[in-house]
């Protein structure tokens, strides 16, 4: 059997684990079939992004789902057209510890043509930055013939930081260098680091915009900054248990 058009939708899975509290209320204004993230999300190649949580500050992220009414399936060398029984989310894994999320029904599933949501809150209690894998269900049924299941996991990566806002502490371990800066600036270590580091830098909305590693024994690290706009950022550098943070501007 293979699946063809009309699947778009299972690309933007978001905000997921499981209660069975109704947390959220559908929004039926969304009729086009698709996942809708909260505002401020951000997409790379393997997962969408959600805007920065703040450590001990409470967040909350509601995500609507328009469901599609059927999709094209390719069975016994014909084309059919077959409906959408449901979708579900059967599984969540990864999410920060002091997060949970319910959805607008206790079973976290709607039929097929339906609308749904799925409300992520709470008040994230651990630094860093987690991927957390969301397990969707389509379940395709056409008459005595097929009545199958498609599971898909999907990944959405959530940074949880201290309060961006805050100034640079006096002591640090790293300078950025220059500061101001236009096509690149350097992290510069006091010394090798012992161990590898991961970093995040924030747009003053508390966005992503990029994240990567450190290698251990690093005493400088560049990053391209010539595609940000003009504007006050905060860099991010966590080895796992410890964060330090250093405002950088980004002019022209």
């Amino acid at each position: 059997m293979t699946i063809m058009k009309k699947t778009i939708y299972f690309l933007l899975f978001t905000c997921l684990t499981l209660q069975v509290s109704a947390q959220c209320v559908p929004d039926p204004s969304f009729t086009i079939p698709g996942v809708y993230p909260p505002a401020g999300s951000t997409t790379d190649t393997t997962a969408i992004i959600l805007p920065a949580a703040q450590i001990g500050v409470p967040v909350n992220y509601v995500t609507q789902i328009s469901v599609l009414s059927d999709t094209t399936v390719s069975l016994f060398g014909l084309t059919l057209n077959v409906p959408v029984d449901s979708l579900s989310i059967d599984s969540v894994n990864g999410l920060p510890p002091g997060m949970t999320a319910a959805c607008d029904n206790p079973g976290c599933i709607w039929p097929g043509g339906g609308n749904g949501c799925i409300d992520l809150t709470g008040t994230p209690s651990s630094l860093g930055v987690y991927e957390i894998t969301a397990y969707s269900a389509t379940r395709l049924v056409f008459g005595a013939i097929l009545d199958s299941t498609v599971v898909t996991p999907f990944i959405f990566k959530l940074s949880v930081v201290n309060n961006i806002g805050l100034a640079d502490q006096s002591s640090q371990d790293f300078v950025l260098q220059p500061n101001p800066a236009s096509e690149a600036v350097s992290i510069q270590f006091s010394e090798p680091l012992a161990s590898e580091r991961s970093y995040v830098l924030l747009d003053v909305l508390g966005r992503r915009v990029d994240a990567g590693e450190i290698p251990a024994f690093s005493v400088t690290h560049s990053l391209y900054t010539g595609d940000l706009k003009n504007g006050h950022y905060r860099l991010l550098i966590s080895d796992g248990s410890d964060q330090r943070s250093r405002s950088l501007i980004i002019a022209d």
